[in-house]
């Protein structure tokens, strides 16, 4: 209700209009009127105007007031109006409340038109605020209606009292099949009646807000919703029941099933080539352990020691991926341990003569880096175990590191005799550097640096480069 309210007075008695005025600013202080006394004035003061209420007399010299109120019912439907009038039967009283007039008041009881006034405002602001919310709810509906999102409205005992036309097109059933019914109905076909239970008290208190069912078309076809909760209450904040709104997701569990069928198969696949290049390997290391046995000369024992490492090697690199079941996360650290253990048998090491050091984890670290660097490891330990160790005891140390600008250092490191000044090891004719120097320099694009320091350190360094710019 307006603080101020406008009030639009029809009389045509000066001071029966001025005691309208005093009254009824009794009880508003601050409103305002505008007083007319014919039909013109009263049609131009109601569009000008627009007041909230009007006070009419019933009968004028050229204007009544039955006649004004059938003209605001037309023009003007929501302001009140009430009838002030001299006299009037009851049955006239009951002709203009019937056609929409508010209330009458008889001048000779005047000091009821405050409260009639006041009431009449009110109710038309309960009217307004009413048409409001139905219009709300109006377009509500239509939202729900029209939405492309399946929706259900349930009471507190899960009775299904609404369904709209896309969850009708969802489920196949209308909505004389399904309303008065539970939603289970259509819907858990993995959940017991208890669980059902379970799920509507969460929800209603509020605990559970979305959940994935499992269901069933009126067809028999299977379906899979994304259903989320809200609690609906009433203008006291009582719960009265739940909103419930579906995403279908039937393809996405399709899709998802597929994907986990193709790794499935990919994983066996991988479980059988793994086995298959693995047993080759092994067979190529045991043919040649058996060409070691049989070869006199030690230079070809060393030989053949050799290439059988190398295979060691490229077998560690695979066993590691087998293993974490990826070809970009290979954890090098693994692999060096294993060509050391290799090594160590090959070379017939005492155990705990020669240790290892190994500090070589980084991020990401993929197959295109990790093969080269597994056999360039290999080449620079066995030299250490064959040459750096006279007595047969030392430590080996293997350091990967990687900084800001994805430059790579790999370092392999002995505390031994060290490499003698006469031996130039990038012009070196042996099998061993010469090969560090081709995969460090040709495959990873790197540099070589030789420090005869306290033994012997090899440091590496080289950018990540992608596989088809590096092969």
């Amino acid at each position: 209700m307006s603080k101020a309210p406008k009030f639009l007075i029809l009389e045509d008695v000066e001071t029966d209009a001025e005691l309208v005025m005093d009254e009824v600013k009794s009880t508003f202080p601050d409103c305002s009127f505008k007083w007319v006394e014919n039909e013109p004035d009263f049609i131009n003061e109601l569009k000008s105007f627009k007041p909230d209420l009007i006070l009419t007399d019933y009968s004028l010299p050229t204007y009544n007031g039955m006649s004004a109120l059938k003209y605001v019912l037309i023009h003007s439907p929501d302001t009140p109006v009430i009838l002030v009038t001299g006299s009037i039967n009851e049955e006239t009283a009951v002709t203009c409340m019937r056609t929409g007039a508010v209330d009458y008041v008889l001048k000779d009881k005047m000091s009821r038109l405050g409260l009639a006034v006041k009431t009449a405002l009110e109710n038309k602001d309960i009217k307004l605020e009413k048409r409001k919310a139905q219009d709300e709810i109006k377009k509500l509906s239509t939202v729900i209606e029209q939405s492309p999102i399946p929706v259900v409205l349930m009471d507190n005992a899960g009775i299904i009292n609404y369904v709209n036309p896309a969850f009708t097109e969802l489920t196949e059933y209308n909505s004389d099949e399904i309303i008065g019914k539970r939603l289970e109905t259509i819907g858990g076909e993995d959940i017991t009646q208890e669980e059902h239970k379970l799920i509507l008290k969460d929800c209603l208190k509020g605990d559970l807000k979305e959940k994935n069912f499992k269901n069933r078309k009126k067809s028999g076809e299977i379906f899979y919703v994304t259903s989320s909760f809200a609690r609906y209450k009433d203008s006291e904040g009582n719960v009265n029941g739940l909103i419930t709104m579906m995403i279908d997701i039937t393809q996405s569990v399709k899709d998802k099933k597929q994907i986990e069928d193709d790794l499935k198969e990919k994983e066996l696949l991988l479980q059988e080539i793994y086995h298959r290049v693995n047993n080759n390997m092994q067979i190529m290391i045991s043919l040649l352990n058996m060409q070691v046995d049989r070869a006199v000369l030690d230079g070809e024992k060393n030989v053949l020691r050799m290439a059988q490492s190398r295979v060691g090697a490229i077998s560690a690199i695979h066993n590691d991926i087998y293993q974490e079941r990826s070809f970009i996360a290979i954890k090098f650290g693994n692999v060096t341990r294993h060509i050391f253990n290799t090594l160590c048998d090959s070379f017939m090491v005492i155990s705990g003569n020669i240790d290892l050091k190994v500090e070589a984890e980084i991020p990401d670290f993929g197959l295109d880096l990790a093969q080269p660097c597994a056999l360039i490891v290999n080449e620079l330990i066995s030299n250490s175990m064959r040459h750096a160790y006279p007595e047969g005891k030392g430590l080996i140390s293997v350091y990967l590191t990687i900084d800001e600008s994805e430059e790579l250092t790999l370092v392999v490191k002995d505390d031994g005799v060290g490499i003698p000044e006469n031996v130039d090891p990038e012009n070196s004719d042996t099998t061993g550097f010469s090969l560090v120097y081709m995969l460090a320099t040709g495959q990873l694009d790197g540099t070589v640096e030789i420090n005869r320091d306290n033994g012997t350190t090899v440091t590496i360094k080289f950018k990540r480069i992608e596989d088809k710019k590096r092969f």
